[in-house]
């Protein structure tokens, strides 16, 4: 029998280098509209939520047949608002080894609307094959030079068990083509995913403004899962998002 999965997209309309961004229209549909399709579409999920802090998100998830959740402004990365949207659905920590519904826990970025739905899917089945990760992510090749300049976009690098050892938005190698792209979708298990909030958010999260870093201070195993062909990038800038739409749409 596979495993239960809930799949939380966390919308934050306030974004600092792209205010309103889950609300902006990719060739005539909103950014998370797009995002919430792609993850109907994925076989593993068995549920899927939008937490968010923003009643013209809510409105607009729930008109378009969604699960929607109104989540504390103050969360401040996009794990926090899920966890916050738990406790608002009536689950808590202890749940999760009694009544908790789900397996697994997929964060999916609301700025990642072209991400393949078969890339959640091999990500959360390869999860469940690793009983050491405490979470696990995707990464893809980066090849290119002026990516790997780009703090727009978070490289990473990883032991040869294939856990995480860092992510940063600058480069973190001193080829491109030895560090990779971090894809913005984060698996949990439900009991680490409770314990994130407890977490202190410590300099180099701050620094490097990247949730995960977190967990890796907190020296949890993060499965880094490689998807080798991925051309779906996400959309941190007004710049980027005019990219996708001429390229894809």
């Amino acid at each position: 029998m596979l495993k239960k999965v809930l799949g939380v997209i966390p919308a934050r309309i306030g974004s600092t280098r792209f205010p309103g961004k889950p609300l902006v229209k990719i060739a005539g549909r909103e950014m998370i509209l797009r995002t919430l399709d792609r993850a109907r579409e994925c076989q593993r999920l068995s549920d899927i939520w939008v937490a968010t802090d923003s009643e013209e998100i809510f409105d607009l998830i729930e008109r378009d047949g969604g699960h929607a959740i109104m989540t504390d402004g103050a969360c401040e990365t996009g794990t926090d608002r899920i966890v916050d949207a738990l406790k608002i659905e009536g689950y808590n920590s202890a749940d999760c080894h009694t009544t908790f519904p789900w397996e697994a826990v997929v964060n999916i970025q609301g700025d990642e609307p072209l991400l393949p739905s078969a890339n959640v899917d091999i990500a959360i089945d390869t999860f469940f094959q690793d009983n050491q990760a405490d979470m696990a992510t995707l990464v893809t090749p980066l090849p290119k030079a002026d990516e790997w300049i780009d703090r727009n976009i978070v490289k990473c690098v990883f032991d040869h068990k294939g856990y995480a050892l860092f992510f940063s938005r600058h480069p973190i190698q001193q080829e491109a083509n030895l560090c990779f792209r971090h894809i913005g979708v984060y698996i949990y298990r439900p009991a680490r995913l409770f314990e994130y909030v407890d977490l202190q958010e410590r300099t180099l999260e701050k620094v490097e403004m990247l949730e995960q870093v977190r967990a890796l201070e907190a020296r949890w195993k993060i499965k880094m899962i490689k998807i080798e062909q991925h051309d779906s990038p996400g959309i941190d800038t007004p710049e980027q998002l005019k990219d996708v739409e001429a390229r894809y749409f």
